[in-house]
């Protein structure tokens, strides 16, 4: 959740700077005949639930960030309560950008960024058509 709504954020940011994004690389995404549905029986799912994630100084500027967001929640709540803590306006992640000093927002961009919008690139079609071809099949919850 917490990767997902800062993608969200990222894919944003990332169009103001005129990077390729989930939501305008329809431009981008394979255009070649779509995937044989029986593909999608054989098709390794578990790489479509590993996403890049940050590192480094990334992830110690997103993992400071979060901190920072959840400061009340987190002052308050008993030790095995603090894992239930959630942003409820997931829209201050776009803040991100602007909290963080200009090395990391460099390496955020030039890594993470990039290498989200490769997986992106790489692998949405797939998992579109075979989320669509077996949307019967699969149940969430």
């Amino acid at each position: 959740m917490l990767f997902g709504t800062l993608f969200a954020c990222l894919a944003a940011l990332a169009a103001a700077e005129g990077v390729a994004t989930p939501t305008s690389m329809s431009t981008h995404v394979r255009t070649s005949l779509p995937p044989d549905p029986t593909q999608c029986t054989t098709e390794n799912i578990a790489q479509y639930f590993d996403p890049p994630k940050p590192t480094g100084k990334v992830f110690d500027a997103i993992d400071r960030f979060a901190a920072g967001q959840n400061s009340a929640c987190l002052a308050t709540a008993l030790p095995y309560q603090k894992v239930h803590c959630t942003f409820t306006d997931t829209s201050s992640w776009c803040a991100f950008t602007t909290a963080v000093p200009a090395d990391v927002l460099s390496s955020y961009y030039s890594t993470y960024v990039s290498a989200a919008v490769s997986f992106w690139t790489n692998k949405s079609s797939t998992m579109v058509f075979c989320l669509a071809s077996h949307s019967s099949c699969v149940a969430f919850g």
